[in-house]
């Protein structure tokens, strides 16, 4: 597996060097912009914007320079040239993330399917008008503060971002979700939780190829009502398209009246604690996707909801080291790219960790928190040093991430506790995790 990190490590560099096509597309002045000989090159800089900027300035440059065992910049001159770079570099570099993960792991299926959660969370942005005249604002009848919102698709089994869009909050992720299920690839099955359930997706993904499975509220409808007291396992339904989820369509330019029906099944999920789940999916055969292995799948969907702790609490996704609009943009994609290599990494070491705590009461895993330090400070080696030095150092990279491992307790019947994520402290981490960034 580790060959298979280095050969996605090297198309990661390679993506670092410009062309002039690359050029054109990634820099304001492509005809200028780092053409001259300077301590802050475009690699450079680029690695810099992707290391996560997250302490004081001045101490991010000596240490990143000190790394390449070369003179630090000044903090002017790096802010003189990241404004050189188009945030579209970033999405860029993150899209290509996943296609090489893809192109060189062996990625782990579901009888043949790729499993993808789509979910949507809230990113708080820096207090500032022109931030919130860009990104949009979250208010209640006390006051309004910048903020946005991130529709993302992740890969439930390889824990890769897919696809990831950036809205403001007055949109609902349903809206934002329906014109993005035809770029979904047809070997991929996408679960959602109540937040999407509507017929209009499920028509989607069935008139572009692929599936979903949705849970849905119990009073949904009166199919779904009558479903629950029948206490069936399952029912295939036919149905004519309700006039929302028609309207919904039309807008999206597809041809659909009242009269068109569509059919999908519901099963039920009993939980340990005696509540009752409704799932919806476009998984119509019986017998090759039995009713029993949903309740598992819906519950993988939990991996999107750890992603977004990951980001907020170990990437402090809220913590930004420069504030105009174009800025945000370059270190939330690149906090995107920042999580898929580190998931690159990870999925290297996986057999060893098992060969490695075997016969140990837990299973284990490795330490993201502690991991996520470790990457930033050999990010230069791994994407920046020349070809006889930066493969020694992935590796002694690899070895520190094997050194930090923690247990996995399951904790399955762990009561779910609401509480105010965000009161008057400015970041708040999850209990016995300290920053390692």
């Amino acid at each position: 597996m580790k060959n298979a990190l280095r050969w996605a490590c090297q198309d990661l560099r390679r993506f670092l060097q410009l062309d002039e096509a690359n050029r054109q597309q990634f820099l304001y002045a492509p005809a200028t912009a780092f053409t001259r000989c300077r301590q802050l090159t475009f690699e450079r800089t680029a690695v810099l914007v992707l290391s996560l900027l997250k302490k004081t300035l001045s101490i991010e440059l000596f240490d990143f320079f000190r790394a390449l065992k070369l003179d630090t910049a000044t903090k002017s001159a790096f802010v003189q040239a990241r404004r050189k770079l188009k945030a579209v570099f970033f999405t860029s570099f993150f899209l290509h993330t996943t296609q090489v993960f893809y192109r060189r792991f062996p990625a782990k299926r579901w009888k043949g399917f790729r499993l993808w959660a789509c979910d949507g969370t809230g990113l708080r942005l820096p207090n500032e008008a022109w931030v919130g005249n860009a990104f949009g604002w979250h208010q209640n009848q006390h006051s309004r503060v910048p903020s946005t919102r991130l529709l993302c698709y992740y890969d439930v089994l390889n824990k890769i971002l897919v696809k990831v869009a950036l809205h403001p909050r007055e949109f609902a992720e349903v809206t934002m979700a329906c014109p993005a299920i035809k770029d979904i690839p047809k070997d991929v099955i996408v679960i959602y939780d109540r937040g999407f359930a509507s017929y209009a997706v499920l028509y989607l993904h069935m008139f572009y190829g692929s599936n979903c499975i949705i849970r849905l509220k119990k009073d949904f409808n009166p199919t779904v009502v009558a479903f629950l007291k029948s206490r069936a396992p399952e029912l295939l339904v036919e149905t004519p398209m309700p006039e929302r989820a028609t309207r919904c369509l039309r807008k999206l330019g597809h041809k659909v009246s009242r009269k068109d029906t569509i059919r999908y099944r519901l099963i039920r999920v009993e939980l340990p604690n005696g509540e009752v789940e409704v799932l919806m999916t476009s998984l119509l055969h019986r017998r090759k996707y039995h009713r029993r292995h949903f309740a598992g799948l819906y519950n993988s969907r939990w991996g999107v909801e750890t992603c977004f702790h990951i980001l907020k609490s170990y990437f402090q996704a809220a913590v930004f080291a420069s504030y105009t609009n174009e800025s945000i943009r370059q270190e939330v994609w690149a906090m995107f790219a920042l999580f898929n290599l580190q998931s690159m990494c990870q999925f290297a070491l996986e057999k060893q960790v098992g060969q490695k705590t075997q016969g140990r009461k837990y299973a284990y895993q490795l330490n993201r928190n502690v991991g996520l330090g470790y990457l930033k400070r050999f990010l230069p080696a791994l994407l920046l040093d020349g070809p006889k030095r930066w493969w020694a150092r992935v590796k002694e990279l690899l070895a520190l991430l094997l050194s930090v491992l923690e247990p996995i307790r399951t904790d399955k019947n762990r009561v779910r506790k609401k509480r105010l994520m965000r009161g008057a402290e400015r970041h708040i981490y999850e209990p016995n995790y300290k920053p390692s960034l």
